[in-house]
């Protein structure tokens, strides 16, 4: 079904939607209007746009987030022994590296069994964000979104949890407070 029949009011914003539909990609907006019409949420054209929004504050504070553990990995890596390479080591590659040092990897708490347990989904959800693509409505290795971030606050280091905790948190400030939203 075309978007103009899905956004109750298209009409009255059809110069703001096809400018943002045409700059960003018609997909984002079907994922996010087929997640609305999932969660039973009014698909406004402000519903929309918020929900796109609170999507890409999830991404990009992912991001931010995903960046530490990666570094922290090819660290550990080269550190206990793989001195060339290690910036060109795929992510999967990392993961599997970085897991084969056991002792060796535990710092701050970190619980490598999580990891190793758990290694498709933080891979698929690196992926996700690292591509761009729309966070929410998806699964992870059969997981959602919200039980991918919470997966994610484990297997970050102690020091970095409570702030990955209220940058998820805040994402959702000035945009979807009265409806769904993710709370770690």
């Amino acid at each position: 079904m075309s978007i103009e029949k899905q956004i109750v009011d298209y009409k009255d914003n059809v110069e703001d939607i096809e400018h943002w539909v045409t700059l960003k990609g018609e997909f984002r907006y079907e994922a996010i209007i087929a997640f609305l019409k999932e969660k039973g949420i009014e698909r406004t054209w402000k519903n929309v746009t918020n929900y796109i929004k609170y999507d890409k504050r999830i991404l990009v504070n992912s991001f931010k987030y995903l960046v530490v553990l990666e570094e922290m990995y090819k660290s550990f890596i080269y550190k206990y022994g793989v001195k060339k390479g290690v910036q060109k080591l795929s992510f999967r590659k990392t993961c599997d590296r970085y897991i084969l040092l056991g002792e060796s990897a535990n710092y701050d708490e970190i619980n490598l069994r999580i990891i190793e347990e758990n290694k498709e989904s933080i891979i698929e959800f690196r992926n996700k964000v690292v591509h761009n693509n729309i966070l929410i409505n998806r699964n992870y290795e059969g997981r959602s979104l919200e039980e991918i971030l919470k997966l994610f606050v484990e297997v970050l280091p102690k020091s970095y949890r409570d702030g990955f905790i209220k940058d998820i948190n805040d994402c959702s400030k000035g945009l979807v407070e009265e409806s769904w939203h993710i709370i770690l």
